[in-house]
This record gives structure tokens, sequence and C-alpha cells, in this order.
């Protein structure tokens, strides 16, 4: 076997052990999904996909991007069915490829001498090394919400090679690796992107015109980089649209000078002296296995063989490595900070406001990369036995300090402000069961998640201890839209902690009905109440001035829910789930009875079918405040998410009325009314605090007695748009590789 064919082998061997590692780390039933970043995906991606595509009349939906991982995920899921298994795979996946994409992106960036034994050895240490610095951020943040430890190495060696060959399989690699993990190169993975690839495109122009003295193949890069984007059109067309969309949220936090001062300067200057350790970046933290000699290992041999030899390879790395650890400490010198906080008023920089997190991962590549080449340049021409002593002493002192990680004592931790609950759990079947039931219910009307929490985590215990905390799962894989705690009734939230409060009981319901909740999901497992003293129960919901006795414990809803009108639709184990009266809950799309000026006077009402519009429309009018005794028939089909079509009979009305969509407000939902849209007589406004509405004067239409028209989501456009163009870069793209490889099949012949 010829030599580099037996280093591959040892490398893939590798590889194969450190893919099997995270095999041992749980028992089989139990898993770890919680967490803000949440991980529902490893019980059911198939529901959570068709759950994240439903949402595309969310405004700027940053998780759209999920759906190729998802998909991809579900076929995997055939397979392994194991939620622990599942968690073990993409665990295991990670961490062999960040080791191998290491190892040859070292190797790649010493082609003159890439058989020679020293660079093997020099290379397998830096892979090993590279996966040990993760262990600074903490092993559950970098391998359940970091992919980027593995997809930074792994793409810029596929780059590389791309750069250096033109070769159109590289470029195939590239595309299908960013497509299944598109939510990395998504707008919420924004920070990250800009940290990399910027640095990585500057630094291979560099490597390639200084060091190889080479031009790069621009044509090819521009090709690669126009391919990518329409490959990735259909989620950052409309991510580019809320950017630049003046009324989004995105668009205020990018350009807005008090969001900038607010969240990202505020938030610099109260954090940069807790999270920019330069220490830390240096020597890794404590909890990755304690403060021992061995912690000057890598950083004493990178310093070493930098200043030992004079390579413009090692001094370009240690640029970008000097440059990267300033960014990722924000914390050098007075001259320094003042710089940084200057930063934040560049638009879109207010992302790196968590500095240590967002450029950690390229810090730690160019610090591979930079040991990497000062260990080649400290054991060239020494002996094979010297270099291989060597490298094997650096890989036990790395294995030595992540001893804890290999054993998955990281997972032997409890939940934040627990009663020591454990954050790993067994899923209750009875659970499952429950959210089985939520899929089949009809697409009626949003849930209420019980009990409520703060800010808007779900509590679930497991079978037989450890618990979950994290996104709802009524939400996610029951694919129903609810309120599972108080920051997700928006400008509704003080409004239900006074209701509460008071345990005005007819006031909740109209509270409920206006938010067109229609079914409740109730979790009465006291022991999510009882082991979480603080977080995310502590204080309904603000502060200690507000007390919410209703909310206390499960007895307290007990008694709340005996209150409301409710039949019970489910009952399993804990899990119960429970419908309002239909004569309470206002549908997806109604006509009011009544109009209102204020939320107060709707609250205290008789009518469950009226609303309130506060815009200054109500200003004496007979639109308002006046029970209507003729309202149109309305009758509507959802075509849709994005999409109604109705039919209104209006008969010989004069008066105007009002059309209200309870789905949030955005200025894209449009009315049109025979194909025509931008009517003299339909006016688009804001209803219930927070849905759609339309004030339809009849005398201005010139239409007959009976009106039909859709109700659509004009944004949704970029949607399709970008669907358009990415399945079209897919055709293109398969097209090619198959002239390719038929073109090569002929030369052979």
């Amino acid at each position: 076997m010829k030599p580099e064919n037996k280093c591959l082998v040892v490398i893939l061997l590798i590889g194969l052990l450190l893919f099997f590692i995270p095999f041992f780390w749980l028992k089989l039933g139990f898993v770890d999904l919680g967490g803000d970043a949440g991980r529902l995906y490893f019980i059911d991606p198939y529901a959570m996909m068709k759950y994240i595509y439903s949402q595309q009349n969310v405004f700027g939906s940053t998780i759209y991007a999920m759906l190729p991982y998802l998909l991809y995920l579900s076929i995997i899921h055939i397979v392994i069915l194991s939620p622990t298994y599942m968690i073990a795979f993409d665990h295991g996946l990670q961490l062999s490829l960040a080791f191998i994409s290491m190892y040859f992106v070292i190797r790649e960036l010493m082609p003159q001498i890439k058989h020679d034994a020293s660079v093997f050895s020099v290379a397998l240490t830096c892979g090993i090394v590279y996966v040990g610095f993760i262990t600074k951020t903490g092993w559950v943040t970098s391998l359940e919400t970091q992919y980027q430890i593995f997809l930074n190495p792994l793409t810029f060696y596929f780059l590389l090679r791309y750069l250096k060959t033109s070769r159109f399989i590289y470029a195939t690699l590239l595309f299908i690796l960013s497509i299944v993990y598109s939510f990395n190169f998504g707008f919420s993975s924004t920070p990250q992107l800009m940290a990399f690839y910027p640095s990585i495109f500057l630094f291979l122009y560099i490597y390639f015109r200084v060091i190889l003295r080479q031009s790069i193949p621009w044509k090819s890069f521009l090709l690669l980089c126009v391919s990518f984007l329409l490959l990735h059109a259909f989620h950052l067309l409309p991510a580019l649209a809320t950017v630049f969309s003046k009324d989004s949220q995105v668009h205020m936090n990018i350009f807005s000078r008090t969001s900038i001062e607010n969240n990202g300067v505020t938030y610099f200057d109260a954090n940069r002296q807790t999270l920019g350790k330069l220490s830390e970046e240096l020597f890794g933290s404590p909890s990755s296995g304690g403060r021992t000699i061995l912690t000057l290992i890598i950083p004493l041999i990178t310093f070493s063989g930098f200043i030992k030899k004079k390579s413009k390879l090692l001094w370009l790395t240690g640029l970008f490595f000097a440059v990267t650890f300033f960014l990722v400490s924000a914390n050098i010198t007075n001259v320094g900070v003042r710089l940084y906080r200057k930063l934040f008023y560049i638009p879109g920089f207010t992302m790196f406001r968590s500095f240590n997190d967002k450029w950690y991962y390229t810090f730690i590549f160019f610090y591979a990369l930079l040991f990497g080449l000062s260990f080649y340049a400290l054991l060239n021409k020494k002996k094979h036995l010297v270099t291989a002593v060597a490298s094997i002493l650096v890989i036990i002192s790395v294995i030595y300090r992540i001893a804890p990680f290999i054993q998955g004592k990281f997972y032997q931790t409890t939940l934040y402000q627990s009663r020591s609950v454990p954050v790993i759990f067994n899923i209750d079947p009875n659970l499952i069961s429950a959210l089985s039931y939520v899929k089949k219910l009809p697409d009626d009307g949003k849930a209420l998640t019980l009990p409520l929490t703060l800010p808007y985590e779900q509590v679930i215990y497991g079978k037989s201890g450890g618990a979950y905390v994290g996104l709802s799962m009524v939400r996610f894989i029951g694919n129903k839209n609810d309120y599972p705690g108080f920051w997700m009734f928006g400008p509704h939230r003080d409004t239900l902690v006074g209701v509460l409060k008071d345990v005005n009981v007819h006031e909740l319901v109209q509270l409920l009905s206006i938010l067109n909740i229609r079914y409740i999901f109730r979790d009465t497992d006291p022991r999510i109440m009882n082991d979480f003293p603080h977080y995310p129960y502590l204080n309904y919901p603000f502060d200690s001035t507000v007390d919410l006795p209703v909310l206390k414990n499960q007895d307290g809803y007990d008694q709340l829910m005996k209150s409301l009108p409710l039949t019970t639709q489910y009952k399993k184990g804990f899990f119960e789930i429970m419908k309002l009266s239909d004569s309470v809950v206002r549908p997806q799309i109604y006509i009011p009875d009544i109009i209102y000026a204020s939320q107060s006077d709707l609250l205290s009402g008789t009518s469950f079918r009226s609303a309130y519009v506060d815009d200054g429309m109500c200003g004496g009018t007979a639109l308002c405040n006046v029970v209507d005794t003729s309202i149109p028939t309305l009758r509507f089909k959802k075509v849709s998410p994005q999409n109604y079509s109705f039919q209104l009979s209006v008969g010989t009305r004069h008066d105007p009325f009002v059309v209200v969509l309870s789905d949030d407000y955005q200025s894209s939902w449009t009315m049109a009314i025979d194909g025509t849209h931008d009517l003299q007589g339909v006016r688009h406004l804001e209803a219930n605090g927070y849905a759609n509405a339309w004030v339809i004067d009849p005398t201005q239409l010139n239409r007959s007695v009976t009106i039909s028209g859709e109700i659509f989501l004009r944004f949704q456009k970029y949607f399709t748009f970008g669907w358009i163009l990415s399945i079209g870069a897919v055709v293109v793209f398969v097209s090619t590789a198959i002239i390719l490889v038929a073109k090569k099949y002929e030369k052979s012949k």
C-alpha cells in the first residue's frame, strides 16, 4: 500500500472513532433537546419541516433556511428511528468531519511536501488540537448550535481545491454541503458568515498572489458565488427583502442608531470585561479540563515555531490569527476597546455584540492553522521518531484535557435555576400521543399552552426524571401556532397580567377570543412547577411586584380551567387538550358586529364578534360604538396560510363595514376584489392590537350585491421567486453534472 493510502486509512479510522464516541453518551431513549435554539427536529424532523414551510407568512422568518436540513434529517430518520441515536449520529458526524477536514486543510496548504511523514503527523495532530479547541465555549454549545465547527474547515478545503483545480467535483461537494446545512448560510447565521467568509476570501487571495504567485481564477470564483446565491435564493431572497423593508424590525435593528446604541454599544460595555478574557482564548476555559501546565503546550508550540522560521505562510496565518484574536477578545488595550466601540456604528456590526461567541470559530480556525504550521517549523528535518513522539505527547495532552467530554460528563448537568433537574430525559409516550392528537386538530384557531412561562419556553418532564425546557413542542411538532409564554402575547402581555391578577374570567375569555385561541394544551404534571422555583416560573411575569396566585401551582390552574367554557377533547397521563366553546371564539376571518375605540371597551363588552381599532377611525363616525344589525354574510376558504378566498353578500348595504383577519399585522397583507387590489373603497389597518383589518365602503366599489375576492400576502412573492431561482439552479447544476460525466465516459471509451 502506498504511504499516502496508509495515511488516509489512519485518518479515516480516527474519524470513525470520533464518530462513534457520541453513541456512548446517552442511554437509549434519553435525549437533550432544550435550549434557546431548540432541537426538536431529532424527535420528528418531518413534522417540524411541515410547520416551518407553512410559515412563509411570517415576515422575515429566520428559520425558513432549515428546510433542507430537516428534509435530510427526515431521510435519516427513516433508518434511525430513535431520537437518541439521531443525536449521536449528528454529533458524531460533526466531530469526525471537524477532524478530517482540518487534517486535509493543513496538508493542502503545504503541497510541496504533502506526502512527507512529518506533514502527516503535524496534520493529524492539528486535527486533534482543533477538535480540542471547541471546549472553550462548552461542548453542548459547540455541537448543538454551532455547526461551523466542521463547516468552516470543510468549506475552506473545498473552496481551496476548487480555486486550485477548477474541478466541478469540488463545487458540487461545496454546494451539497451548503444546501444540507443551509440554515448555517442563512440570515440567522449572518454573524458567523460575516466573521468567517470575508476573512478566508482575503486569506486565500493573499495566499494565491503572495505565496503561490498565482492569480485567483476569477471567472470560476464568480461563477461559484453566483451559483451559490441562486441555490440559496429560496431563503436569501425573503431575508434580503426583510432587511430592506423599512417597516420590519430587522431593518430597525440594523439601521436605527437607537437600536445600535441600546443593543450593541450598551451591551458591549456591560459585558466586555466578563466575555473578553484573553487567557481563555489562548489557553482554553477552566471548564475544559482545569488549569494545568498542559494548557501551555499549544500556545508555546505556536509561539516557538512562529519565531523560529521566517515563512510567508506563517506570517500570513499569524496576521489573521492576531486580527481574529483582537476581534474575539475585544478587550486589548484601551485604544482597542474604543476602536471596537466605534465599529458598532457600522450598520449591521451589532450582530457581533456577543463577540466572544460570534468570532470564536473563525479564531480557532486560524489558531489551529498557525499551530500546525508552527509545529511543522519546529519538527522539520527532525527524525521521524522525534516527530512521532512529539505528536503523541501533544495528542495525549489534548485527550487528557478533554477527557470529561469523551466520557460524556458534560451531559451530567442540571437545568438553569431548577431543583437539580437533569438536562437529559426520556420522552414520555403520552406526550408523543398528545402531540399526534394536536396534529389532527382542525386548522381553525391557535392554542394556549399551559402552564405559562417567561419568556416563551415550554417545560416537559421526562417519564422517569429530567426535563425539557425549550421551544414549544405544540408549535414545532404539533404544527399548531400557540402561546406558550407571556412574551408571545406581545402588545397584550400587560393586559393578560391584569386580567389574571383580577381573575376576571369574562375579560380573559374575550382576550383569548380576539387572539383566535380555540384550543388549550395543558400539562398537569406538578413537577414542572414545583421543581422550577425560579426560571421560567418565578415572579410572574416580570418582577416581584406582580403576584398572580392563580398561576402559582397546578391547583390554581385547575380552578382557572373550571371557570372557562371548555370541553375536554383529549386526556392521557399528564396531558390534556381542551376546546373553547365555538360561541366565544372569533373566526379566522370575520365581520365585527360592533367596533370599539379601545381594548378596554371590547374586553368589558358582551359580544364575541366585536373588534377594536385604535387609529382615530372611531372619531364620531357611525362605524363605531354602534351594534351593526345588518352584517354582510361572509364565506371564506383557506387556500394556504398566505392566501384566503372569500365571498361577501352585501345586499343593498351602503354603510362601510370591517373585515378582520386574525393573523399578525403586516402591511404586505392585501385584499383584492375581482383580481384588483389598492381599490379606493378598501383601506387596510390594524385591529385588535395585532390583527389585519380592511374597511370596505360598498358605495365606492361599484360592485354587485355579491363581492368575490381574496386576501393574500404580497411578501409571499419573494418566497415564490426564491424557490423558482433555487429549483432552476438545481436543474442547471444537475444537467451540467450529467453532461460532464457523459463527456468523461465518452473520453474513457
